[in-house]
């Protein structure tokens, strides 16, 4: 790959354009120094290129015509769109200016990163904040991943998967305004795991930390995992898992959520369906192993976070060996508000619930009855025998962590 210099001279998004077209299209590492570089254009890279970006600060210019950005008119893209292969940016800092902008928040303006049916798309350890739009927005790609950035006051997402396969964002730091740090929409296969979600601007960050969902009446999800996550001081639900207009009753399935903490998630001031997780329109999904503590509205809601609502019925869902504490009332309570786990929707779904814990907690359970789980015998004895050649001994010792029991022993 080849490596280009990108110097204190190249200090505007024309003069960086300029670098790349010179360049031309061939495999590309541009490393940038710790200099300052206004935006006041897209900037546009070819396949099989990498941004080192060492800090360095692209700032957009202060009330960028919204001629030159229109809405959806990303700040970095790629060349070619559909069909972007081997992007990755590293080391940015976006500041998108946005207190000296003209436009909405969350209205498609000023989206750092947009990339369009890409494959191996990376995002990470930028500094992304105070933008109108996205931090990245992934739509119909396959294997992306976005991790270790820190995303302070977005304008909407802080990375939006919408489509495609194989999407994942770990090790994020997120201060949300206006919605999540992530959201996956219509993806098959996603990972979400080991981020910190904060809400730091109370009612300017109305919306969930992480949301899933199908949308559309054709779009499918399925194969979603979200883990070790801490969400904190979230006005909407911690976590929305949501599908609707799909009438197929697995249109989205197979989801887990395990092992995260939702602390004072639930704060909206407006709306009663808030809480740690709010659920509608998943089926077979599993919720096992987190924490709850002090949340309001609802420990885990199986119903409706705003005025949407799942198009079939049926569907299925397990919640087990969760802490529930001290769950309270939304400050605008709806039915059972302060309940830690919560059906409000028992025609549509069935709760199976066992070995979770409450203390604390205005009411426990709601529509839900707690199971009694005994523990099951092993089928056969919990050893495997088998034989190979002697060659292949110490190898399985590694591997599977076993010892060759000799016939002396």
């Amino acid at each position: 790959m080849k490596s280009v210099t990108v110097g204190s001279s190249v200090d505007s998004s024309q003069k960086l354009q300029t670098l790349i077209n010179d360049t031309g299209n061939t495999p590309t590492e541009y490393v940038f120094s710790e200099n300052d570089i206004e935006i006041n254009s897209t900037v546009k890279f070819y396949n099989n290129t990498k941004l080192t970006g060492n800090g360095v600060n692209l700032h957009l210019k202060d009330k960028v015509s919204e001629s030159v950005f229109p809405t959806m008119t990303p700040i970095l893209t790629s060349k070619t769109s559909p069909g972007a292969i081997n992007l990755e940016f590293s080391g940015l800092t976006f500041d998108g200016n946005y207190n000296n902008q003209n436009v909405s928040l969350g209205k498609g303006f000023h989206n750092f990163i947009y990339i369009y049916k890409g494959t191996g798309i990376k995002v990470h350890d930028c500094y992304i904040h105070d933008t109108a739009g996205d931090g990245a927005r992934l739509t119909y790609c396959k294997n992306s991943d976005f991790y270790n950035n820190r995303i302070v006051r977005p304008g909407h997402e802080g990375v939006y998967f919408d489509g495609g396969s194989d999407a994942h964002a770990w090790g994020n730091y997120g201060e949300i305004r206006t919605n999540n740090l992530v959201r996956v929409r219509h993806i098959t296969r996603a990972h979400v795991h080991d981020n910190k979600i904060y809400n730091k601007v109370a009612g300017a960050a109305s919306c969930p930390g992480i949301q899933i969902e199908v949308s559309t009446k054709q779009g499918t999800l399925s194969d979603v995992l979200i883990e070790e996550n801490y969400l904190e001081g979230v006005y909407g639900p911690g976590i929305w898992a949501m599908g609707r207009l799909n009438t197929s009753r697995d249109a989205a399935k197979g989801v887990i959520i395990r092992n995260n903490t939702f602390y004072k998630c639930g704060q909206m001031k407006h709306i009663a369906g808030v809480g740690g997780i709010v659920c509608d329109g998943i089926n077979d999904i599993e919720i096992y192993n987190n924490l709850f503590d002090s949340c309001n509205g609802y420990g885990v809601l199986f119903g409706s976070y705003v005025a949407v609502t799942s198009a079939s019925s049926g569907y299925k869902a397990v919640v087990r060996d969760n802490v529930f504490k001290n769950t309270g009332k939304s400050i605008t309570a709806g039915e059972a508000s302060g309940t830690a786990l919560c059906n409000l929707i028992p025609k549509k779904y069935t709760v199976e619930a066992w070995g979770n814990s409450y203390s604390g907690n205005v009411r426990d359970l709601y529509n839900v009855t707690e199971q009694v789980k005994t523990p099951e015998e092993p089928d056969g004895p919990a050893y495997v025998k088998f034989e190979c050649p002697e060659s292949e001994i110490d190898g399985l010792k590694v591997k599977y962590n076993i010892y060759k029991r000799l016939n002396n022993e």
